[in-house]
């Protein structure tokens, strides 16, 4: 299949769905209904993903005065994208910030949520009586925690991730062996309270970028396990860093349980539809933890950017040489900067990312360029030096 085929099926099958908001909108839906078949991709000429993606946003911000981020230009590639997490350096350390949960009708918002609460509640009490499996329980329980308790605790982005999950339990209920394990009420419950959720989700304007950026980071089903092990490297570099506060080392971690859910339905169901409904919600929520990490090192490098003349020639080689090994580095003891020995530890899993993404591919790409300028700055520096001397 042609490499910009899946962004195109995602969108037409966003259209073909039931839900009010479909992938990137109705305005650039017709615009992109209009466009010529080259558009996608002339089958001669092998478009990567990410090309045919950038086109597309150039048409959704063509009436902005910003404009998307281009890619071929290398100080845009340390801007950050619209995802579940964004970051920002805040005294020598980086903190995460959610996506943006204003409601676009607050009162109507606010009574969707508190009624999904109530279904949920009423769920999880049925299924406690039931032999529920532990990974629906689970699952449920991490719904419950990205609802809280009013409108103003969710996060967007950690919602969608839930309602991918709900949506692979909705699968397997309405099968005719899923409805042999519960009493009849609880598939139509499962149901009712998936499609609560995507009501609720509309009300959030801004999860429409970041989930048109995300089909840029779906993984493919051969890749699941070596996505989910690259990210966790990189939540255990920022767990073990002074670089990062408490909330972005659990932003870093954010979609790992989900993931880990899905991919354990993969491994232990016989339910062929099961499977692949958990194997499509793993890819998304695994996208979304590349969202995020390509964003943290994003804003790690745009930081170290700043300073970078003033960072140690051996900080920088053991960057350069982490990006290109896919190895692990840490720096000698006394390192003055945090945010430097962070994109250390970073490195190699980013390395190793890059194999899988196409987005992640370009930042690897352009921070390797800004620590070759740098390095090629001082060497030009040193043989001027010598010069002067002799």
């Amino acid at each position: 299949m042609h490499p910009a085929t899946s962004i195109f099926i995602k969108w037409w099958e966003s259209l073909l769905s039931s839900t009010d908001q479909t992938l990137f909108g109705e305005k650039l839906d017709l615009e992109l209904a209009q466009q010529p078949p080259e558009f996608w991709g002339d089958g001669v000429n092998d478009f990567e993903p990410h090309d045919t993606f950038d086109r597309i946003y150039q048409l959704l911000f063509k009436e902005t005065s910003k404009g998307p981020p281009v890619e071929d230009e290398p100080e845009h590639a340390l801007e950050q994208r619209p995802a579940p997490y964004t970051f920002v350096e805040r005294d020598g350390k980086l903190d995460a910030v959610p996506l943006d949960n204003t409601a676009t009708d607050e009162d109507v918002a606010a009574d969707l949520h508190a009624e999904t609460l109530r279904n949920l509640e009423e769920l999880q009490d049925r299924l406690k009586a039931t032999q529920a499996p532990d990974w629906l329980m689970r699952t449920l329980g991490r719904l419950a925690e990205a609802l809280g308790e009013d409108l103003s605790a969710i996060k967007p982005g950690t919602l969608l991730s839930r309602l991918n999950a709900l949506e692979t339990a909705e699968i397997s209920y309405n099968s005719d062996e899923g409805r042999r394990e519960v009493s009849a009420d609880v598939p139509a419950a499962i149901s009712a309270l998936a499609e609560d959720l995507r009501d609720l989700r509309t009300f959030f304007p801004a999860l429409r970028e970041a989930e048109a950026r995300r089909i840029g980071f779906d993984v493919a089903d051969s890749d699941l396990e070596a996505v989910s092990a690259g990210l966790k490297r990189v939540a255990d570099a920022g767990e073990a860093s002074d670089a990062l506060t408490d909330a972005a080392r659990v932003a870093a971690r954010e979609f790992e349980a989900e993931a880990d859910s899905q991919l354990e339905v993969i491994a232990t169901s016989s339910n062929d539809g099961l499977v692949a409904q958990a194997r499509i919600s793993a890819s998304r929520s695994l996208a979304r933890g590349l969202q995020t990490s390509r964003n943290m090192v994003a804003a790690t490098a745009a930081a170290l950017q700043k300073i970078i003349d003033k960072i140690p020639t051996d900080t920088l080689e053991a960057i350069k040489d982490a990006l290109e090994t896919g190895g692990i580095h840490q720096l000698a003891a006394g390192e003055r900067y945090a945010l430097a020995a962070l994109l250390v530890a970073l490195a190699g899993p980013l390395g190793t990312l890059a194999a899988f993404s196409a987005p992640s591919r370009i930042l690897h790409k352009r921070l390797v360029q800004m620590i070759d300028a740098e390095l090629k700055r001082r060497a030009d520096g040193d043989r001027g030096d010598d010069s002067n001397a002799a």
